[in-house]
């Protein structure tokens, strides 16, 4: 232990706990503001992507409006109508009427040229700056008639992006953006007149860059995607095939249902933070990508130098952790010195590995568990002195000394002011045999003790009591009255209070434990050296559970008339009508004297009790020996088992079941033991008769019915329970064995095989035999034979 406190392991905990502590809060502020920043730019940077994306949307939407404005004018005017729907055959008027498409490309600079579908002859007239195209070519290398062919369902007053020639690797330049504006009714060719306005990509890119350069410094890149999830490069003035950046936005805006919306994707080198807001023209999606790293390349500095900060702050806080660890275990050191001057005993520390609070806990610990003990022991033997004192009042009091009296009032707090009254209460187990097979003594000194805390409690609220295990299957509850009290006149009933107390405490036992109490209460004594007479009251008080049964109330008065009754003297009468009617079978009448033996009893004393039930099983056994006498079947009676019975029955009712159930039985078995061998002997009777009388044919059930006295109903009924058969079954039975016996010996012919068995209709034998062995009497034998 002392190279333990030499070691001063608390100390290096105490200064390890204080370096993590400051290490841990210093990394955490550290690493939340950093999660703080990362947030925090985040939603400035939304914040900015949206305001430059509602910038890029009101500016499609305003280039929409204009194309839509120039498609209009175009298809409003009547040469270019006229241009779309008539079929002009002369040239003059054909040129003239295609430099209304020269007005309309030189008022708006932005289109790149207006194409009209003529649907009476199907011809394309168009003008760019460059040219005038006639019929034959709709000035942009067929491009526009191929893409109406490729789509059928062409959108109207939508920009579609077209080019002039299609790349293999999905990444088509878009060389113009055309607006359609298709006529009501279709021509001859069976597409309608229609007005294409094909717009400069330069000069809607333009404007895209220009927003997208003043909002982020260039440090991104802003796309397109229309409804089918293409993507249009406005840098390289390309559209790229739907990709999984394109379907992840669709996913999003389909899932939540949000037009504008900011999320972080890729991981990486390729971590974008990625900005999207729909336009309500030509139902497009405008994109802004931006590099993560580059976004949060200050903040990537600003880790750098926080975790700089941080080494920096450590090597600070381990100093200022050794100053104050040792001011924090200045006061422990104090507490060892003081320990180790005072404690002489080794403390169990548990080995070296504890440190100084361990071995102040052992330390205290030691005491504290001493003092305990010491505590405990003085309550034991207090206990003990007060236990042995009480027991030794309800037990002897009449060899008591005044002092020693003295000191019981003084030990046990149990004082008999001038005036006080006494009474002994005998709570008492039920079925305790039972109750002490199944349980162990230890348990049941805790059962006896949660009872004798239950009968204190209760009681003392209502006397001064006292409760003592007087071993065995009882305690002692010794009550106090105190003058005014109930009960304290000589000739008081039990007060209603008291009584309801010991009720209470009979259903509490019995409701937690399932103990059965029964409760005896003696007559008030007036003085201390009368207690142990009132302990013996109530002990015999507790006999007349007998009569009251298990979870009794017994008191003097509810005995009174047992208690003046004379001594136990049998009844020549009653003994005569037991044994009667056990030896003439009547058992109602047996029971019935049975019950008047018991009511006899039940008004004597309780010592007079027992020599009552022991009388009567001794009668028992003399009648059923006599009774044995002139049996064939012997009816057994336990003489000593029943004496068993009856002394450890606790009352009456139980003893007087055990009789009526013992005897009742027996002479059940009586009855059905006689009445078999009749049976039997009748059965047997029939079975001779037959076997003698088969070859007979006159013998039938009438007349064995009639030599046995009985009905033939009655005779074939008791036949068939024991035998099987009934007698006229039993008769053919016989008859066809025997036919079968004589068969085997050739000498006797098949008629005379019939007759000699008592058969007289040969075509009645010869349907019984087949009935029972499968063939004819004529079959029998020759397979016989054969074999």
């Amino acid at each position: 232990m002392s190279h333990s406190l030499r070691s001063r392991k608390y100390l290096f905990n105490i200064l390890l706990s204080v370096s993590i502590l400051l290490v841990v809060t210093l990394t955490g502020a550290t690493v939340t503001l950093y999660y703080h920043t990362e947030k925090t730019v985040l939603s400035i940077q939304k914040a900015a992507n949206e305001k430059m994306l509602a910038q890029t949307v009101y500016s499609i939407d305003s280039t929409n409006e204009l194309v839509k404005n120039a498609a209009i004018s175009a298809y409003f005017d009547p040469d270019i109508a006229e241009l779309m729907n008539a079929d002009i055959t002369r040239t003059y008027d054909l040129y003239q009427r295609i430099m209304a498409l020269e007005r309309i490309a030189k008022a708006f600079p932005f289109l790149h040229s207006v194409t009209v579908y003529n649907k009476t002859n199907g011809c394309y007239y168009s003008y760019s700056p460059n040219a005038i195209w006639p019929c034959t070519d709709e000035g942009v290398n067929g491009t526009i008639d191929r893409y109406v062919r490729e789509h059928p369902d062409i959108p109207k007053l939508k920009l579609l992006p077209v080019s002039l020639r299609a790349a293999s690797d999905g990444r088509s330049e878009i060389d113009f953006f055309s607006y359609f504006l298709f006529g009501p009714t279709t021509g001859e060719k069976g597409k309608p007149g229609s007005v294409i306005v094909n717009v400069k990509p330069d000069w809607l890119f333009a404007q895209l860059e220009t927003i997208a350069r003043l909002n982020d410094g260039g440090s991104g890149r802003l796309l397109l995607v229309n409804g089918d999830g293409s993507m249009y490069d406005p840098e390289a003035k390309r559209w790229l095939a739907p990709d999984g950046l394109s379907r992840q936005v669709k996913e999003r805006m389909a899932r939540s249902g949000a037009t504008a919306q900011l999320f972080v994707s890729g991981t990486g080198e390729s971590k974008a933070i990625v900005s999207y807001m729909a336009s309500r023209a030509n139902d497009w999606v405008v994109l802004s990508v931006q590099p993560y790293g580059q976004l949060f390349r200050d903040i990537m500095r600003m880790r750098g130098l926080s975790f700089g900060l941080i080494g920096l702050f450590i090597v600070l806080s381990l100093a200022g952790s050794v100053i104050i660890s040792f001011k924090l275990y200045r006061p422990i050191e104090t507490l060892l010195r003081t320990i180790r001057g005072h404690v002489r005993e080794p403390v169990p520390a548990g080995g070296g590995g504890k440190d100084e609070l361990a071995f102040i806990s052992g330390a205290f610990q030691a005491t504290v568990g001493r003092m305990q003990e010491l505590v405990t022991e003085q309550q034991a033997q207090g206990r003990l002195v007060q236990s042995y004192l009480l027991k030794k009042w309800i037990a002897d009091s009449e060899s008591l000394t005044p002092l020693d009296f003295l000191e019981i009032e003084e030990q046990c707090d149990f004082r008999l002011p001038e005036g006080s009254r006494l009474q002994v209460a005998l709570l008492q187990i039920d079925n305790y045999r039972e109750f002490a097979s199944r349980v162990d003594e230890r348990d049941r000194h805790a059962y006896k003790f949660a009872v004798g805390n239950i009968a204190g409690e209760m009681l003392s609220g209502l006397r001064r009591t006292a409760v003592i295990d007087m071993s065995h299957d009882h305690l002692v509850a010794l009550m106090r009255i105190d003058p005014g009290e109930p009960g304290d006149a000589q000739d008081d009933a039990l007060p209603d209070a008291l009584a309801e107390r010991l009720r209470a405490i009979q259903q509490a036992v019995s409701r937690y434990y399932r103990i059965s109490l029964s409760a005896a209460l003696s007559a008030p004594c007036d003085r201390y050296r009368d207690v142990s007479r009132s302990y013996g009251q109530a002990l015999e008080l507790g006999k007349y559970r007998l009569i009251f049964g298990r979870g009794a109330l017994i008191t003097p008065q509810s005995v009174e008339r047992n208690e003046r009754s004379g001594p136990y003297e049998p009844a020549p009468a009653l003994e005569k009508k037991l044994a009667e009617s056990i030896k003439s079978g009547r058992r109602e009448a047996a029971l019935e004297a049975i019950d008047e033996w018991f009511a006899g009893i039940a008004g004597l004393r309780s010592d007079q009790m027992v020599f009552g039930l022991f009388h009567l099983s001794a009668h028992l056994s003399r009648t059923f020996g006599e009774l044995n006498a002139s049996r064939v079947q012997q009816l057994r009676y336990d003489a000593q088992h029943a004496a068993q019975r009856l002394a450890a029955a606790e009352s009456l009712d139980e003893a007087r079941r055990f009789v009526r159930e013992t005897v009742g039985g027996l002479l059940d078995e009586s009855k059905t033991t006689t009445a078999e061998l009749t049976h039997r002997l009748i059965v047997d009777t029939v079975k001779q008769m037959v076997d003698a009388r088969y070859p007979d044919p006159g013998l039938c059930l009438q007349q064995i019915a009639s030599a046995v006295r009985l009905s033939p109903a009655h005779a074939s009924k008791l036949f068939k329970q024991h035998a099987g058969l009934s007698i006229p079954e039993y008769i053919t039975e016989v008859r066809l064995r025997h036919a079968l016996r004589l068969l085997a010996d050739e000498h006797y012919s098949v008629n005379a095989v019939m007759e000699k068995v008592g058969f007289e209709n040969q075509s009645y034998f010869f349907r019984l035999f087949k009935k029972k062995f499968g063939s004819t009497p004529k079959e029998y034998r020759m397979k016989n034979a054969l074999q």
